[in-house]
This record gives structure tokens, C-alpha cells and sequence, in this order.
């Protein structure tokens, strides 16, 4: 019996463009359901490399790890018929219009064989592992177990460790093994280290607002000099001329990206301020949620609360949340893109360098099914400048940029500080950068940009205007006549020195309960308001008979590569650079046209709507 070693179907890059259902036909009909292999081969382990923590050669080994460690892992399975699945990716990247696929469409397209997915499940319970989570999509599997029944099941060594800053975490020194029979299917193992928690990009005025009353009865503050309203924000960047022609993200779905929990009475008291109370919010709870409500929630609150005052007619707003550990990471990109969310924010990251190859590469899987599913997805690019490791370890001041805003299939949002007139009306904006030597230090920070060490650029982002001198392929090794992926995209507001107004009353978030309103800043003030915009984008679009805008970047870049669309649709931002704390000697400056501080710059959002929605509609 012949063997399917590359998990996919024949079907011609020529039949691409056929529709969905035809195109499933033919595969269904190409398909050979092939798990045979010979009983030596299949008995014989495979090693699947990715899962070695990038701490491990700066770490000092501390002694062995606990047999009874809990362990939550993930494996991350390649796509079924691979070769599709790439071409749809190729075809997206280069400005093409592949058909946005239902979920249903994407799984009976590129999930994995059902058998061999319920062949590795059985083998983790055999192992004494307890599978926690499943999918439709079967791009992921995440059970619980020990370390002992780890070591046993994957031939590793799992010990104790003390990272250079001194946290202490556990690790494996080897790469796991599996049966060939289930290691062709498996792209990666994640979870057999601790090494890294996901940051959040959240920056703080020095002190809690005084309570200044709009309205007494509510307590609404109104106008300072230490914040923005959301009604400035919204004149600065255009978000008012949509208000006027009812566009404020009717019927619309946003999901945010959390690794912490939220009050939802918080939420009900900035949302009766300057929301819209009748926005369902929704909890989703990914396996068992954060282990406990921290210095994130403000971070949750931060993100809710953009998204709540910018397109205050939302019908739902869904905030997922899982654990801050890789499996957790995977888990909520894998809910996300399972439930087929048109717009997502998160406003979490870690330092590219950091992250296990194995983490990076299965979450790229699932970001590219969310572009071919059209989900538009917007990443805080992070807060520590062109120094993203900083943020984990102020003496990691190497040029590095942060995961997943140098994923390629996100949109990477960077920051500015943003000046008015005295109408609200916007003036100015330069790069937001604040070093620590000069400002008090809950106010510092910089917009997060600069160059990819693990993915080269896709097709979008290598065209005129966007290549720079400081473009390069050497960090990514890109090869090919190819250049590595730049960040960021794009930008917003993010200075905390005249930050954004929210609500946060829980203590362990560090908020106060007595003075609950605060000024904050940070690239993750942006991303949620993108992802506001592209809600309204997409309520536009179905006035229109359309249906969502999706992946947005080669739409974004196919505008700014005209002269006419980028002035009328971007602030082109020329002034200041991301060097945080000089580190760099200026590295990265801001410059006409695209730049590694402020990407393309930030949105005028009534030009941009409207040539998005043109855009799409011609491509339909």
C-alpha cells in the first residue's frame, strides 16, 4: 500500500482559482487516506526538532526537574495538502484574491487526516497524558501530563534552570522523538519548557487621575492634560466622519487575544461613559483561562475599553482567554481561528530571540489559516523601541523585534505621539519614544519596530517606498533575492504622557479602587483601535453586499505604493526614531514613506475606508 509521507493531496496550482466546491470535489476524489506504513519504519522514533528554549546556552543547569511537574503541551500538525495550502498563501501575499474560506471550507480543505490525529491522540493517553484540547481545524492538540510521563513518552531530559536575569524554569536539553507513523504528521512539540512568559505593552501615567465630573452621576471625566478622550482620538484620526454616516460597527465582532482576566464591571462603567452599553461582552475561556487575575488585567481592560469607545455600536465584543505559557499561546491563536473571528486584537508579545522555534512556526500555521479564513488580526508591536528583548531584560539591548507582531500574517501596529489643535483636530505626530534617563519610568518606552531574525518579508512588503537602508535579508538568512519581514506596519498614539483614558478599580492589577480612571499608553492602546476600524470597515462593506476585508497588510501596501492613496489615506511620520535609551545611534529613524518606527504611519479613517472597501470590492 503506497504511503502519504507529505500529509497532501495532488491538485494543480491551475485549479486554484476554481470555487470551493469544486475544488473540494477534486481533492476529495486525488485523496488517498494513507496511514500504512512498514511495522519497522513506524516503530522507528523520529526526532521533531524546535522545542530547545533559546535560554538553555546562557542558563546554569540547577538539577533535575521533578517527576511530578505538570506539563501542558501542544502538538502543532502540519496542513493537509500542503502544497495548496501554500500556493493559497503565495497567491494572498502577492496581491491575489483567493476565495476567503468558511471554516468548514478550510477544514475539508487543509485539516489534518482525522485518523492520524486520533492515532497521536491515543498515543498521548496511552502514555498516561490527559488530551485538554481539541479541533476542528486539527492544526493543534494540547494535553496535560508530567514530566516523568514527558521524558517517557518523548525520549527527553526535562531539568531546572537559572536564566542569566535569575528566574528559574525548567526545560528539556534534547529534542523529542515519536514513531515515525505519527512524527510525519507533527510539525512541532510545544510546553516542554517554561523559559518565557508573554509581555503585555501597557505604560502608566505616575499617578491615578483625580475624578473631574462630566457627568455626577456617572463620573465620566472630562477633558485633561494628561489624556486623550475618546472623542479626540476619534476627530484626530477621522473615526467622527464615520459616527456621522452611521458606520460605528453595527452588527459587527471583535475577539481580543488576552492572557488575563477583566471586571466586567470595569468594563460597564468606562462603556457607559464613552461606549455603547449594549455591546455584548463576551468571556471565552480557553482550557482553564489565566491561573489568576494580575498586572495584566489592565492590560485586558486597556483593550476592551479602546475597542468599546471607538466603535461604540459593536454587537460583540469576545475576549479570549487562555494561560500565559506557549501551550496557552497556541491554544487561544488555535480558538481564534476556529471560530473564525473577523477581527482580532492582542496586545501581548515576547522577544522573537526568546521563543522556541517549534512555538513560532506552529503559531505561523494558524495565523496563515486565519488569513485564508479573512480574519484581519492587529499585534501591539511592543514598547521597548528596536530593542524588543529589552522589555523581558533591560541588558538584552541587541536590535531584536518582538513575536507575533513580526509574524507575516499579522498586522503590526507601532506608536506615536500624537498632537492637536485646539479643536481636536490633529496636527502632528513623531515617533513615540521616551527614554528611561529622561521621564519617570512607568512613562517610558518606544515604538517597537525593526527586522525579523526568523521570517523573510512576503511579496507586499518588498516594493518601492518600503525598501530602506536598513531593509536587509541577513537576520533571517532570507535568501533568494528576498528581504526579512519588517515591523511595524503601521501606527497610533501611544505616548502615556498624554496617554488614553480607562477604568480599572482592581487592586491586584495595581489599580485603585478610590481613583479608578487612568492615563495609560503603549503600542496596545493602538492595536484594539485598528481593529475597531476594520469593524467598521467591514459593516461597510456588507451595506455594500461584500463581506469582510480580511488580511489587510497587501491591501495596506498596494495603497501606499501610490503617491495619491498614501497621502489621502496615511499621516506619513518623519519625525524622531526608536532608538530606546540610544542604544543604537538612532537606529530606526523615521523617513518619508515606510519606516521600521511607524511603519506606513497611522490612518486617516474616512480615505482609508473608502479606498479599502473600493479595493475589496473590485477584487471580489
Amino acid at each position: 500500500m503506497p504511503t502519504c509521507p507529505k500529509n497532501t493531496s495532488r491538485v494543480s496550482l491551475k485549479e486554484l482559482f476554481l470555487p470551493v466546491s469544486i475544488l473540494l470535489t477534486l481533492i476529495g476524489t486525488a485523496l488517498l487516506q494513507c496511514l500504512y506504513t512498514p511495522p519497522l519504519q513506524a516503530l522507528t522514533p523520529l526526532t521533531i526538532p524546535g522545542s530547545l528554549s533559546p535560554l538553555l546556552p546562557v542558563s546554569l543547569l540547577k538539577g533535575e526537574s521533578q517527576s511530578t511537574q505538570p506539563l501542558t503541551i501542544s502538538l502543532g500538525f502540519r496542513p493537509r495538502n500542503e502544497d495548496l495550502f501554500n500556493a493559497y498563501i503565495e497567491t494572498l501575499n502577492a496581491g491575489g484574491s483567493p476565495p476567503m474560506l468558511t471554516s468548514q471550507q478550510f477544514n475539508a480543505l487543509f485539516a489534518p487526516n482525522e485518523s492520524a490525529y486520533q492515532q497521536v491522540r491515543a498515543y498521548l493517553e496511552s502514555a498516561g497524558f490527559h488530551v485538554q484540547n481539541t479541533y476542528q481545524h486539527r492544526l493543534l492538540l494540547t494535553a496535560t501530563g508530567t514530566a516523568e510521563q514527558a521524558e517517557q513518552t518523548f525520549g527527553v531530559n526535562i531539568q531546572n534552570y537559572a536564566a542569566p536575569d535569575g528566574h528559574q524554569y525548567y526545560a528539556t536539553n534534547r529534542e523529542p522523538r515519536l514513531p515515525a507513523r505519527l512524527a510525519s504528521f507533527i510539525s512541532g512539540i510545544t510546553g516542554l519548557n517554561n523559559a518565557i512568559q508573554w509581555e503585555h505593552s501597557t505604560r502608566i501615567t505616575a499617578r491615578p487621575l483625580e475624578k473631574s465630573a462630566r457627568g455626577a452621576e456617572l463620573g465620566c471625566p472630562g477633558p485633561g492634560e494628561r489624556y486623550y478622550l475618546p472623542e479626540q482620538i476619534a476627530r484626530a484620526y477621522g473615526f467622527d466622519s464615520l459616527y456621522e454616516r452611521g458606520l460605528r460597527g453595527e452588527g459587527q465582532t471583535i475577539a481580543l487575544f488576552e492572557l488575563d482576566d477583566y471586571s466586567t464591571t470595569d468594563l460597564d462603567t468606562y462603556s457607559a461613559c464613552y461606549g455603547d452599553s449594549q455591546t455584548s461582552i463576551e468571556q471565552v475561556l480557553v482550557g482553564n483561562g489565566p491561573e489568576r487575575s494580575g498586572p495584566g488585567l489592565l492590560e485586558v481592560e486597556l483593550d476592551a475599553e479602546q475597542v468599546l469607545s471607538m466603535a461604540p455600536g459593536l454587537r460583540t465584543l469576545k475576549i479570549y482567554e487562555a494561560s500565559n505559557t506557549p501551550a496557552g499561546v497556541l491554544d487561544a491563536w488555535s480558538r481564534i481561528v476556529e471560530d473564525r473571528v473577523p477581527v482580532v486584537s492582542n496586545s501581548w508579545g515576547v522577544c522573537e530571540d526568546l521563543a522556541d522555534p517549534a512555538m513560532l512556526k506552529q503559531e505561523n500555521t494558524l495565523l496563515k489559516a486565519a488569513a485564508l479564513q479573512g480574519q484581519s488580526i492587529f499585534v501591539a508591536s511592543g514598547d521597548s523601541g528596536s530593542s524588543a528583548c529589552a522589555h523581558a531584560n533591560p541588558a538584552l539591548k541587541q536590535l531584536n523585534v518582538s513575536d507575533p507582531a513580526s509574524q507575516p500574517f499579522v498586522t503590526a501596529v507601532g506608536g506615536t505621539s500624537l498632537e492637536l489643535n485646539s479643536d481636536s483636530t490633529y496636527k502632528s505626530e513623531s515617533v513615540w519614544n521616551h527614554p528611561t534617563e529622561n521621564t519617570p519610568s512607568p512613562r517610558i518606552g518606544a515604538s517597537g519596530g525593526g527586522i525579523s531574525h526568523y521570517w523573510a518579508a512576503p511579496s507586499w512588503q518588498q516594493a518601492p517606498g518600503v525598501i530602506n537602508p536598513h531593509t536587509s535579508a541577513a537576520p533571517c538568512q532570507a535568501g533568494n533575492g528576498r528581504i526579512c519581514r519588517q515591523i511595524p506596519d503601521i501606527a497610533l498614539h501611544a505616548d502615556a504622557s498624554k496617554g488614553y483614558l480607562i477604568y480599572c478599580s482592581v487592586p491586584s492589577a495595581g489599580c485603585n479602587k478610590m481613583k479608578p480612571w487612568l492615563a495609560v499608553g503603549g503600542t496596545s492602546a493602538g492595536a484594539p483601535i485598528w481593529a475597531a476600524f476594520t469593524a467598521i470597515t467591514n459593516q461597510q462593506l456588507q451595506k455594500h453586499g461584500g463581506g469582510r476585508v480580511g488580511f489587510l497588510n497587501p491591501l495596506l501596501y498596494r495603497l501606499a505604493s501610490n503617491p495619491a492613496s498614501y497621502q489621502a489615506a496615511f499621516h506619513d511620520i518623519t519625525t524622531g526614531n526608536n532608538d530606546f535609551n540610544g542604544w543604537h545611534q538612532g537606529t530606526y529613524p523615521a523617513t518619508r514613506n515606510y519606516d521600521l518606527a511607524t511603519g506606513l504611519g497611522s490612518l486617516k479613517a474616512d480615505q482609508l475606508l473608502s479606498y479599502l472597501v473600493q479595493l475589496r470590492q473590485t477584487r471580489r
